[in-house]
């Protein structure tokens, strides 16, 4: 067995930080290493400062070597075929200050996730510390919130400032694919171009590798988020902007005409509400309680058989909550978090209770579960920008939107599988996602003359 030197945190706690030179040379060997481990069809899981050693106790010793692979895991299994997505509300593994993102969030690890925990510990030791060391809770679910929300608002060039190698580094991994193959080569070559050239040199130079994509750039947005069905013709009516003392008006003169309340949100503390003839429900009551949820009013209605289809905080901490006869739910449990209720979701999903029913206020979040026959299967995709890739993943593998929400920090995708005789007439199964700055009142227009409906809505956090 060889005998290794030190590792690269125990050498930048020595030395009170290691020269900028050194540590790209220190890249372009960890993607070397990483490439090889990649090409046997693993990933280490785990790539951090401590697990990087140098081959003797000189830190320009060239030789570098990546230990422990107790957290290793096979993206390919030799088959050809690419592991499947996936995402598991929890933490997926690793060491929380270099994890990726996609770890903190519980998503199936990639090639990808080595090549950013490698940018984190590069940037470590560039650094005094990075931006989210000290960020704590009082649980771990806190501490993972926090840390991956400042690492997913941190964008690459903030991160390594006046590092420009450093940055389209990072830039690229974070834009990586689930089952992308990694350009090794481009990565190294951030790096290479510019070893041996003095400071003021590189910081002169032109960016010859420009991001030919931003999927992850940083900067927090705020949007509309629209899901639409395919149905037969059917009367569906929109309303936004509408203040709170003209929400009766509205329910009324649609409760008239047989339209139900399918959706409702908040925005800028006025509401929207989608009604329409297709919902199947028999009867509705609403509520526009000063406080997040009302609970003695939800568990009155509960007794008179009634059950929450739609429900929506506004940012003044006021909610509006519909209540149904009619639909397909036998029981029903809410919760109000601070923090998207992972362990609890995934511990009603156990017992056979499913999301239906979402809604934000105040970056609290309430999450209704209840107990349908007509979804057999079901998902969360969380993230802190709207989940693109995730979404398209699940509808390839059956899956359907059945609820969204978001707060100003993240957004909430709830995909299920549902019985055939669950879909609406003329339902395929196909949906449109769109997002707006303002209410797509025209968009909505638009796909219905397309016999595409409005199925849910939310304003929220979905850039980043």
């Amino acid at each position: 067995m060889d005998l290794l030197g030190r590792n690269l945190a125990q050498v930048k706690a020595e030395q009170s930080g290691i020269p900028r030179e050194t540590v790209m040379r220190v890249a372009v060997k960890a993607i070397s290493i990483l490439e090889e481990v990649h090409s046997r069809k693993y990933i280490h899981g785990d790539v951090k400062p401590e697990n990087l050693l140098l081959g003797s106790n000189d830190p320009n010793e060239p030789l570098l070597f990546l230990v422990d692979f107790g957290l290793a895991a096979r993206w390919e299994y030799g088959t050809g075929s690419h592991v499947e997505y996936n995402q598991q509300l929890g933490f997926s593994g690793g060491t929380v200050r270099y994890a990726s993102v996609n770890a903190h969030l519980g998503r199936t690890l990639s090639r990808r996730d080595d090549l950013e925990s490698l940018a984190y510990s590069l940037a470590f030791l560039l650094q005094e510390k990075l931006p989210w060391q000290g960020k704590y809770g009082e649980r771990k679910e806190e501490e993972h919130f926090f840390v991956s929300k400042e690492k997913a608002e941190t964008p690459p060039g903030s991160l390594f400032a006046s590092y420009p190698e450093f940055t389209k580094f990072f830039g690229y991994a974070v834009n990586l694919g689930f089952d992308e193959e990694p350009d090794y080569k481009n990565c190294k070559s951030f790096f290479q171009e510019r070893i041996g050239v003095n400071d003021s040199q590189m910081d002169s130079r032109d960016d010859h590798c420009p991001l030919t994509k931003q999927l992850r750039t940083g900067r927090p947005a705020a949007q509309w988020v629209t899901v639409y069905d395919p149905w037969l013709p059917t009367k569906q009516r929109c309303h936004y902007n509408v203040p709170e003392e003209f929400l009766p008006q509205f329910i009324a003169r649609d409760k008239e005409q047989k339209l139900f309340i399918s959706s409702v949100a908040s925005c800028d503390g006025k509401w929207a509400l989608i009604a329409d003839a297709g919902t199947g429900f028999q009867s509705q009551v609403y509520h526009i309680s000063p406080e997040f949820l009302p609970k003695e009013w939800i568990e009155t209605q509960w007794g008179n058989r009634f059950y929450i289809t739609a429900v929506a905080g506004s940012r003044e901490g006021k909610s509006l909550v519909v209540m149904s006869r009619g639909n397909k739910h036998s029981k029903q449990e809410y919760v109000d978090s601070n923090l998207f209720p992972s362990s609890w979701v995934d511990k009603n999903l156990k017992a056979n209770y499913v999301v239906t029913s979402m809604a934000t206020s105040r970056g609290r979040w309430a999450v209704v579960m209840s107990v349908d026959s007509t979804i057999t299967e079901q998902v969360i995709e969380l993230d802190f920008a709207f989940p693109s890739e995730g979404v398209r993943r699940r509808w390839a593998a059956g899956y359907h939107i059945t609820a969204v929400a978001a707060t100003m920090e993240q957004v909430a995708v709830v995909m299920s599988k549902l019985r055939p005789r669950a879909l609406k007439k003329g339902e395929s199964g196909r949906q449109v996602v769109q997002r707006s700055s303002s209410f797509p009142i025209n968009r909505i227009r638009e796909q219905q003359d397309k016999d595409f409906y409005v199925a849910s809505v939310c304003y929220g956090r979905t850039a980043s």
